[in-house]
């Protein structure tokens, strides 16, 4: 088979292990002080199937060419695996590697003098490690690792059998039992003399045995049918043995040997070795030493064997399934963990907690046939397994929850018996005590190493008294012969007078510092060199700084006040603070961090953290404090207290996120009664007890970490990174099943990620996606919980199903008849830093999608929270046309401010709208003053009357910063004038436009004024400074013209007219050219831009010709041309005004909408003009004498008008005199009546729309107008917060209803509010039918359960009612979703409406 025919655990697909490597993802959106945690950590994306396993390439020690592995062996704790293999060509040399476990990387490599069909044998007993082996010649020896490791010949025990078999298995059962299988035989050994643990390569001993066959074998056990072992060994030797190749050895379970063959299960007596219980079923021994002792069936039902009467109790069923061959049963303290094969030759894992039998993890299908496990480590939480080629060694993390890891109980055990609290005798630190066997000796352990010691108890005192001035003395090599003497402090350190920089601080006591050398400091008399005036005595401690060194010692010297002495300056530094420092308590332990700028102090009772910049305590934590653990890293600190840590993240020296991580879901049934933590940032051991069974309970020892552990890429869930995932959450509460948001100020959960996944949830997402429509809608509807559910790189079901609407409506119908206070948060980032649903749909044009998912968040995600999905998309969801009427009026893009310190009731009435930037929306709570102190009016009598106010924030940071300037310019090239008609944008234009935009275009308009003054003189003053008077004569029929005298005009006037003109002109032009620099080729899409370049060119021409041909007819044009182009300009800058604003653009929607007709209307002319030449016979006419080409089209145009000229009509011939009236008769119908109505009627529609929208034209006219300002900003000035803030604060008065819309503004508003009304008022009273009707229905179930005792009707009669209840909620809710279409038809007749009114209305006033 080659190697693109294997199936990989998890994976659908073949993956490239060459190309496989750990990704990293620079997350450029976080703030730069969170930037550490994602350079340092990485974010599993868990839709690539390989994340979960991590391959690493296998190199053996020697280069052969034809590989045989014959066994992989994990040593976990030791960071090993050893590697026994082969080969091909030579099979009588075999070879072990020591292999390191994470890099795969051979330590060493040794030859073994070995059969091949042996193997080597590795176990752990008591926490030492053992190897078996069998040397070529028969001798099996037991070893203890580390010598075996070094090759040393200090074995402890020899087995020699006379016959040569090959050693199958062995196993260390209990201090006196061995149980070795050589071949066929299974042979039993005893220590009779000596116990394992006692033993030493001095003391080894040596068994032997004689050859045993078959016939001897069964005439020995022919009487009993209940003996299969019997005695073979030599004097004084206790040797069993057995003779079955049918039975295989499985476990011990309590006090017996459990022995199957394929299909029975036979329990043997450990003292008698005879048959006691023989049972039809196979069954399997789960242990973890008698810490729990189960057996387990192939249906997987737990059993306890009763050893009164030797029958099962069954106590549990692990699993719906069965097994036809279980590969490996792996146990741990805490876990239950199987790898089983099932009746269609399928690979499944499960793990299970052993205490309450809850599955925490299912992988079906975990891998084909052609891969092997080869080990299972439970210290680690991995599976390790290899390919048939042995090219690579993969594993990948089973760890399902970080509950599992973090807060998890283990047990402490000593020779497989766990420690009950009663057994504790004394514990300090990491070192506990506690009974042994023998009434005068003591265990004592080292919770670090596990290493156990016995002393006695009459030296237990002087133990602690030694270590708790010296850890290093439980190693000491005369540790023994040291605390048999009494401990004397006095004598050991010498006192001094001063702590110099060099000195170390070692620890503390009641009036003591210790420092290096064996030397003390009395602190009383110490701090006198301070000056101060102290009002305790002994209230100091050490205090650390931000690198984790001693060199502070902080006392508290009065209530508020702290004095601390740094060795380094060799000075001491008061701090008087705001807030009580004083505890009940003396400080046991503080932390000064300059560059975050805290101070921590800690007592027994509580933790307070105290701010250098505001003088005041930021944070308390309190609880039973004396068991805590202190971690400190680049801008947090984190307070371990019992089951729950405590982390404060800052962000420029302030508190920006509080993070609670709950270690355990059942802490309240929990104790913790001893932690310790040997330095701060290093892992903290708890000792813990349950509280229902007191001091019966066994005790267990419970790991706490920095969270900084929780970003491990292997473990399944990284609770960490889900809490970043959006910026205002302030508080996170994370416990082993959820992520719970809080933000500032707000009591109430804004949501929460459901993270209680597991792997086998990870390959459903990975397979759903490429199932059929139909199969997906079964699939969810069945199980929508299940799709809720949030997984790095997916999101949830909304994020695998992306691009699937049909999906996506089956999910948001199964969420709506659910509470929405239940559910979780339903669409988000797949990653942190990463895309969301939205995005994706967005980018890929789904408008259908888009709609939905904008639905969805507005539905059950409506919070400021959550507008980060939108607001990095609200410019491009403009582009696209997406409606976003109901996005605006909800609560995501606005927050309303409701603070004690905004009043609301006030005198002043004006609307104000002011930018601020914050880190926070909810920072504007303490910014009133600042925002609004100088901007209102105070009152000058008390009772003047006030008017109710409110204020609102406008949420859309991104939008706002990001790229200042794509907003306005979205919005000036839409074509929906809708998105002008919403307050948010309303309030967004006003802000621009009154803070940089309006300013400029007033002083570019009062500079232009001055242009057109000067202009307007100009022609005024040539015009009529030139004129001439004529005197006409007529004498003899000749005209005499006399010219007068010519007044000329004054040239310096006519100059200094023009120089002004000219000097605004080139400050114009400066402006243009600026602009088309920048615009590039979109300056000429701006219709205003043409006129602007046309009217400076047209105003040089006119001042050469001036000043050339004062009168040719062509300074005559040019001067038209430039007073169109001046007027022009100037309804430009009318535009600025709100008055003149629609009015200009009325003007230009008139003629854009006139095109098509005015074309349509010159063809007409055209028609009539040349049929009149015809008629006429091209006759020239006086009135149109310079024109006489056009006359005709002349006279159709003003017969449109109503002018008639009937003169020629009488000197046609009579035949075409009548047609000539005819045609005359056709064009006035046609030219006059009908398309001169059709014009009135077309500007009409157009002054009408416009009146609609005024509002929204006059908003868009402002857009253009900020678009083309903001485009003349340099990068600085967009950089700029007073003019790009990311927040916007409005104050308006609530009763201030503008009437700038006019008319048919405020008539349509009128009409859509009723209608808005009514169909609310009509929804709501369904609604409450709807709840009215549920309650009868559920009145009349209950009367009918009080008057009806058979259970089999009320089931009946219940069954029906709900059928019946059922339909009534269909139908009502789709009658309460035809009320959206309903109002929808209803808006989309207010068009005919209108019409109809206009119509109206011109009748009446004709």
């Amino acid at each position: 088979m080659q190697a693109s025919d294997y199936r990989e655990p998890f994976l659908e697909g073949q993956v490239n292990y060459s190309t496989v490597q750990n990704l990293k993802k620079n997350i450029q959106s976080l703030p730069q002080d969170y930037q550490w945690l994602f350079d340092e950590f990485n974010e599993v994306n868990y839709s690539k199937p390989e994340s979960r396993i991590k391959h690493i390439p296998y190199k053996l020690e020697k280069p052969l060419l034809n590989l045989n592995i014959h066994q992989l062996i994990v040593l976990p704790h030791k960071n090993l695996i050893l590697a026994e293999y082969t080969d091909g060509c030579y099979y009588t040399i075999k070879y072990l590697d020591f292999v390191d476990l994470n890099t795969l990387q051979t330590i060493k490599s040794m030859e073994l003098q070995q059969q091949l069909d042996d193997k080597i044998i590795y176990q752990v007993f008591n926490g030492v490690d053992y190897i078996f082996y069998q040397e070529r010649y028969g001798c099996i020896r037991l070893i203890k690792f580390d010598d075996f490791e070094q090759k040393e010949e200090k074995y402890l025990i020899e087995f020699y059998m006379d016959n040569y078999e090959p050693l199958y298995n062995a196993s260390i059962i209990d201090e006196f039992t061995i149980i070795l299988q050589k071949g066929p035989f299974f042979i039993l050994y005893k220590l009779d003399t000596i116990s394992l643990n006692q033993m030493n390569p001095d003391t080894r001993i040596r068994f032997e045995i004689g050859y045993f066959n078959s016939q001897d074998y069964m005439n020995q056990i022919s009487n009993n049918s209940n003996q299969i072992f019997i005695k073979v060994g030599k004097q004084g030797q206790t040797i069993y043995q057995m003779l079955r190749s049918d039975y295989s050895y499985n476990e011990k379970h309590r006090n017996y040997y459990i022995f199957k063959d394929l299909s029975k299960t036979c329990f043997l007596d450990d003292t008698t070795l005879q048959i006691s219980l023989k049972l039809d079923k196979k069954l399997y021994v789960v242990r973890y030493f008698n810490l729990y002792d189960f057996l387990m069936d192939e249906s997987f039902n737990l059993y306890q064997l009763n050893t009164d009467t030797l029958t099962l109790e069954k106590i549990h069923k692990l699993y719906k399934a069965s097994f036809t061959n279980m590969d490996k049963i792996e146990t741990s303290p805490t876990k239950i963990i199987l790898l089983y094969k099932d009746q269609i030759a399928n690979y499944t894992f499960l793990i299970f907690d052993c205490r309450t039998f809850q599955m925490l993890d299912c992988i079906k299908n975990i891998m084909s046939d052609n891969y092997h496990t080869f080990g299972i480590d439970t210290v680690n939480s991995r599976i390790y397994y290899k390919s048939a080629k042995m090219d690579f060694i993969s594993y990948f993390r089973f760890i399902t929850n970080y509950d599992m890891y973090y807060g998890c109980l283990i047990p402490v055990l000593r020779q497989g018996n766990q420690i009950i609290k009663n057994d504790l005798k004394d514990f300090w630190e990491n070192f506990i005590a506690y009974n042994s066997k023998s009434e005068d000796i003591f265990h004592i352990q080292d919770l670090n190493s596990g290493f156990i010691k016995d002393i006695s108890k009459e030296n237990s005192d002087n133990f602690f008294s030694f270590v708790r001035n010296n850890v290093g003395i439980f190693y000491h090599p005369e540790f023994q012969e040291i605390i048999k003497q009494k401990y004397d402090d006095q004598n050991t350190y010498q006192e001094v007078q001063n702590i110099n920089s060099e000195d170390i601080l070692e620890r503390k006591d009641v009036s003591q510092i210790y420092l290096n050398g064996n030397r003390k400091v009395i602190w009383s008399e110490f701090r006198q060199k301070s000056q101060q005036y102290y009002d305790f005595n002994n209230f100091f401690c050490i205090m650390l700084n931000r690198f984790n060194e001693k060199q502070y010692v902080l006392e508290i010297s009065e209530k508020n006040t702290i004095v601390y002495y740094d060795k380094m300056t060799q000075a001491f530094t008061k701090i008087d603070m705001l807030d009580i420092v004083k505890s009940s308590n003396i400080p046991i332990l503080a932390l000064l961090d300059d560059e975050l700028g805290i101070i921590v102090i800690s007592y027994s009772d509580e933790v307070k953290i105290f701010s250098l910049d505001s003088k005041q305590r930021i944070k308390e934590i309190s609880g039973k404090m004396d068991h805590k653990s202190i971690f400190m890293g680049n801008n947090y600190v984190q307070v371990n207290c019992d089951f729950v840590s405590n982390i404060l993240f800052f962000k420029n020296r302030k508190v920006d996120k509080f993070i609670q991580i709950q270690y355990l879901q059942q802490s309240s049934q929990l104790e913790t009664f001893n932690c310790y933590q040997k330095d701060i940032n290093q892992k903290a051991y708890s000792l813990v007890k349950r509280k229902s069974k007191g001091d019966e309970s066994g005790i267990y020892t419970m790991i706490s970490n920095s969270f900084q552990d929780m970003f491990n890429e292997q473990y399944l869930i990284q609770p960490v990174f889900p809490a970043f995932y959006f910026d205002y959450a302030q508080k996170i509460i994370i416990d082993s099943s959820a992520i719970q948001l809080y933000i500032k100020n707000e009591l109430e959960m804004v949501g929460n990620f459901e993270i209680d996944i597991t792997d086998q949830l990870i390959i459903d997402y990975n397979s759903v996606i490429h199932q059929n429509n139909q199969e997906i809608v079964k699939e969810i509807s069945s199980n929508v919980e299940k799709y809720l559910k949030f997984v790095s790189g997916f999101g949830t079901g909304f994020g695998v199903f992306q691009n699937n609407l049909v999906a996506l409506e089956t999910i948001a119908k199964q969420i709506s008849m659910k509470d929405k206070q239940s559910l979780p948060i339903l669409i988000c980032q797949k990653m942190l830093g990463g895309d969301s649903p939205l995005d994706f749909c967005i980018k890929a044009h789904q408008q259908k999608i888009i709609n939905l998912m904008l639905t969805i968040i507005i539905k059950y995600q409506d919070h400021i929270m959550f507008n980060k999905l939108i607001d990095k998309n609200l410019c491009e969801l403009i582009k696209q046309q997406i409606d976003l009427q109901e996005y605006f009026e909800s609560s995501l893009p606005t927050y309303q401010i409701v603070n004690p310190q905004y009043p609301s009731q006030h005198h002043d009435e004006q609307e104000i709208i002011v930018g601020k930037t914050l880190d926070h929306p909810k920072e504007v709570h303490d910014k009133y003053d600042e925002l609004f102190g100088g901007k209102l009016s105070k009152s000058d009598s008390e009772d003047e009357s006030m008017v109710s106010v409110e204020y609102q924030l406008i949420n859309l940071p991104e939008t706002l910063t990001r790229n200042p300037r794509e907003l306005m310019k979205e919005l000036s090239d839409t074509e929906k004038p809708e998105y002008f008609e919403n307050l948010v944008i309303q309030n967004i234009i006003n802000f621009k436009w009154n803070t940089y935009t309006k300013t400029v275009y007033q002083k570019k308009f009062y500079i232009y004024l001055i242009f057109l003054a000067t202009f307007i003189f100009d022609i005024f003053y040539s015009a009529y400074s030139n004129k001439r008077q004529v005197k006409a004569e007529t004498e003899e029929n000749q005209l005499i013209v006399n010219a007068s005298e010519v007044s000329e005009p004054n040239i310096w006037i006519k100059i200094s007219a023009k120089v002004v003109c000219s000097a605004v002109l080139i400050y114009f032009l400066l402006h243009e050219v600026e602009q088309l620099t920048i615009q590039k080729a979109n300056y000429f899409r701006d219709v205003w831009n043409y006129f602007d370049f046309t009217h400076i060119i047209a105003f040089v021409t006119f001042c050469v010709i001036d000043f050339t041909n004062e009168d040719s007819d062509s300074l005559i044009l040019i001067k038209i041309l430039v007073i169109v182009l001046s007027f022009m300009k100037l309804f430009y800058f009318l535009r600025i005004y709100d008055g003149f604003s629609f009015l200009v653009q009325m003007m230009g929607g008139v003629f854009k909408d006139l095109k098509y007709f005015i074309s349509f209307f010159l063809i007409f002319i055209l028609q009539f003009g040349m049929i009149f030449l015809v008629l006429f016979k091209a006759a020239s006419i006086d009135e149109y004498n310079g024109v006489n080409k056009m006359a005709y089209f002349l006279m159709a145009f003003r017969i449109s008008s109503g002018d008639f000229q009937l003169d020629e009509y009488q000197n046609q011939d009579d035949t075409v005199v009548i047609f000539a009236w005819i045609i005359w008769l056709i064009a006035v119908m046609t030219l006059n009546i009908v398309f001169m109505n059709f014009i009135i009627a077309v500007i009409s529609e157009s002054y009408e729309r416009v009146m609609q929208k005024l509002v929204a034209e006059s908003y868009k006219v402002k857009a253009n107008m900020i678009v083309e300002r903001e485009q003349l900003f340099s990068d600085k000035d967009l950089t700029k917060e007073e003019l790009f803030p990311n927040f916007i604060i409005v104050r308006r008065p609530t009763n201030n209803d503008s009437n700038d819309a006019g008319e048919w503004q405020g008539f349509i508003k009128d009409l859509k509010y009723t209608i808005r009304t009514s169909a609310a008022k009509s929804k709501s009273e369904m609604i409450q039918n709807f709840h009215s009707s549920i309650e009868k229905i559920y009145g009349a179930i209950q009367q009918n359960q009080q008057n009806n005792n058979q259970n089999d009707s009320i089931d009946e009669k219940l069954s029906q009612l709900n059928g019946k209840l059922d339909s009534k909620v269909e139908g009502l809710e789709f009658q309460v979703k035809n009320i959206d279409s309903k109002v929808l038809g209803l808006q989309d007749d207010m068009q005919f409406i209108k019409s109809t009114l206009v119509q109206l209305l011109q009748k009446q006033n004709q």
